[in-house]
C-alpha cells in the first residue's frame, strides 16, 4: 500500500514540529488492489505505534474510504491523540492490502504542553460579500478553545467594525465569526476594498494574523 502523507494537525507539519498533547492524525493512504480496512484480520488491521511501545488498534473507525477508477481504493485516517506525555515522540502508521502486504510510514513529533497558539491562515467564505460573510482563523492547538476578536478597518487605518467571540474549535479552524458588514453604528458600510485581521488568545497567550483585504460590493 502507499502512504501518501502522515502528519499531525495541518498540512504545514514537518517532521520534528511542535505540537500539544491532543494532536490530530492525519493520513491518506491507497492500494490498487485495495486497502484492508476490516478490524476482523488478526494482525492485518490499521495501527499506529507511540514510541514502539503503545499501540492503537481502532484506527480503521477513523478512516474514511473512496473507490478509485480502477477498481482500488484509497481513504483518509483522522486519528486524535490525547494526554501524550511532553517531550519527543515518535509515531509509526501500518496498513495493510486485500492481499495481506503492508507498508509503514514514522514520523516524529514534540510535545510542548501550553503551546502558544500559531496562526496558519485567516480567510473569509465570501470575499467579495454582498450581504454578510463567516471569518476563520486556521493555527496548530486542535479542538482548543479560543477567543478569537477580528477587526475590520478602512483604507486609512480606522476600525470600522470588531467583535469578539469565545468558543471550541473545529479540528484546527476556528468557529465562524459572522460579519453582517455594518459598522459600529449599525449602518452598512460602504461598497470598496476593506483590511481585515485577526487575534487569537487561549490561556492567556495572544496571537495576532497578518492583514488580508475584504472586498464589499452593493447589495
Amino acid at each position: 500500500p502507499d502512504i501518501f502523507y502522515l502528519r499531525l494537525n495541518n498540512e504545514d507539519f514537518k517532521d520534528g514540529d511542535q505540537v500539544g498533547d491532543s494532536p490530530l492524525v492525519l493520513a491518506l493512504v491507497g492500494d490498487d488492489s485495495g486497502i484492508n480496512f476490516s478490524s476482523a484480520g488478526i494482525g492485518h488491521v490499521m495501527t499506529l505505534t507511540l514510541d514502539d511501545k503503545t499501540t492503537y488498534s481502532d484506527v480503521v473507525n477513523y478512516y474514511t474510504s473512496d473507490e478509485t477508477p480502477m477498481g482500488g481504493s484509497e481513504g483518509y485516517i483522522s486519528y486524535p491523540l490525547s494526554g501524550l506525555s511532553e517531550g519527543p515522540h515518535t509515531l509509526k502508521l501500518k496498513v495493510w492490502d486485500v492481499f495481506a502486504n503492508s507498508s509503514e510510514k514514522t514520523i516524529s513529533f514534540s510535545v510542548v504542553k501550553g503551546l502558544k497558539p500559531d496562526i496558519v491562515n485567516v480567510y473569509c467564505d465570501a470575499c467579495p460579500a454582498s450581504t454578510e460573510t463567516n471569518f476563520y482563523v486556521k493555527h496548530n492547538l486542535i479542538n482548543a478553545n479560543m477567543t478569537v476578536t477580528i477587526e475590520v478597518l478602512d483604507l486609512l487605518g480606522r476600525i470600522v467594525w470588531s467583535t469578539t467571540q469565545t468558543g471550541r474549535s473545529n479540528g484546527d479552524t476556528t468557529f465562524p465569526v459572522n460579519g453582517n458588514l455594518n459598522d459600529r453604528s449599525g449602518n452598512r458600510v460602504s461598497r470598496g476594498i476593506y483590511i481585515y485581521r485577526a487575534t487569537i488568545s487561549t490561556d492567556g497567550i495572544r496571537q495576532t494574523t497578518k492583514s488580508k483585504k475584504l472586498a464589499v460590493t452593493a447589495q
